[in-house]
């Protein structure tokens, strides 16, 4: 398998060169099947691409949107569509691409790897009852009438997409959900438009399936082999980082505001964080709400939420949405790594991780949100000091 990478940090250009190269294209026995982050991306590529027809699949009457890129699949029209659907593909669509021989191009990263929420009485029983564990500890689902309350872990284990995290007892003690790779591989080409792919989960799935990556760069709004510097100093020198030693005490350790870290914090570690928080958005910055963001650990958040910042929060993974370009202040308060499942899921297929670099690779996705997308300065509290030194070697190259 072969993955097309174009790399390029915001702005340099990356979509406006796939259209081009979609425009650019006379061959009309050659198909495209766009994935975008964004509806309003959808619009743009019906629009730049015009000479193309790119349909988009629509609910109508009876049909939903996975029946409707069905019929667009069989006719072998060009098609854009959004990542939420493509993440709904099944056995019968990767058939329909391999047969009309679809060039796939995607827009920022899939979700390809995450943990699934399963109770331990549930697990235990599913393992005890429904599945059998095969090679490299793949599910297999064996009682094929079941229905009833695991009917959806038994569609998700009955396309290969479920791999058991197994203990020292050899018990299995959580889920691993990924994506079917075939679906990848049924198409004649894959395009992933991307910043720091090398730093990214979908690198490090992508290499359990030991695949060939072509790099490419942008030139004048155009894609080549010819290796490109890009201007990435003009982007780097708007983001301003928060060094008030006062605010940033509390994460000198290097699992400071780390997912442990919150597990074990006491309500007067809790209280300080919470007072910091607030005392940069009032203080620091004095900014309305509407111009701020601030982010956490899900199960942190009630704890930190305060006065005047509460309404401002986006989840911490967030990324493909043009919603907060107008926030110029961010309280990012987490010390990232990986989920210890996930980590694990990609040793036990002898895929090394770098933690770091997946912890910068998730905060500029956050950064790149904000109104640095419209070319203007940003100021960020990062009081985990481990994130703050990622950052600012990034920073300075």
């Amino acid at each position: 398998m072969k993955v097309n990478v174009v790399d390029a940090i915001c702005g340099a250009g990356k979509s406006t060169s796939l259209i081009n190269m979609i425009n650019e294209t006379n061959d009309n026995n050659v198909k495209y099947l766009y994935i975008t982050p964004f509806l309003s991306e959808v619009e743009r590529i019906k629009i730049s691409c015009y000479k193309k027809h790119f349909k988009e699949p629509r609910i109508i009457k009876n049909r939903n949107k996975l029946m409707s890129i069905k019929e667009l699949l069989k006719k072998g029209e060009n098609i854009v569509s959004t990542h939420a659907l493509f993440k709904k593909f099944t056995p019968e669509i990767i058939n329909l691409i391999k047969e009309q021989n679809y060039i796939l191009i995607m827009d920022e990263v899939a979700d390809v790897v995450k943990t699934i929420s399963i109770t331990p009485d549930d697990l235990k029983t599913i393992m005890d009852k429904y599945v059998e564990i095969t090679d490299n500890n793949i599910l297999r689902w064996t009682e094929e009438e079941y229905e009833g309350k695991f009917e959806g872990y038994k569609e998700m284990i009955k396309n290969n997409r479920v791999q058991a995290s197994i203990d020292k007892k050899g018990k299995a003690h959580a889920l691993v959900q990924f994506f079917p790779i075939e679906i990848f591989q049924a198409f004649k080409e894959v395009y992933l438009l991307t910043y720091m792919f090398n730093c990214q989960i979908q690198k490090y799935y992508f290499d359990i399936y030991h695949t060939e990556y072509i790099y490419w760069y942008i030139k004048d709004f155009h894609l080549t082999k010819e290796r490109q510097e890009y201007n990435e100093k003009e982007i780097k020198n708007l983001i301003k980082v928060c060094n008030i030693s006062k605010l940033n005490a509390i994460g000198e350790n290097r699992s400071s505001l780390s997912v442990s870290w919150f597990e074990s914090s006491t309500d007067k570690e809790i209280e300080k964080l919470k007072n910091n928080i607030y005392n940069f958005f009032r203080n620091i910055v004095d900014l309305p709400s509407g111009k701020i963001l601030w982010t956490t650990f899900k199960e942190s958040k009630e704890k930190l939420k305060g006065k005047g910042y509460a309404k401002s929060f986006v989840p911490l993974n967030i990324r493909a949405t043009n919603n907060y370009i107008d926030r110029v202040a961010i309280a990012y308060i987490s010390n990232r790594y990986l989920n210890p499942l996930i980590k694990n899921f990609f040793i036990n297929n002898h895929v090394s991780v770098n933690e770091d670099n997946f912890a910068l690779s998730e905060l500029i996705q956050l950064i790149f949100r904000s109104a640095i997308r419209n070319k203007k300065e940003i100021l960020i509290y990062l009081p985990s000091k481990r994130m703050r030194n990622i950052l600012q070697k990034w920073l300075d190259n």
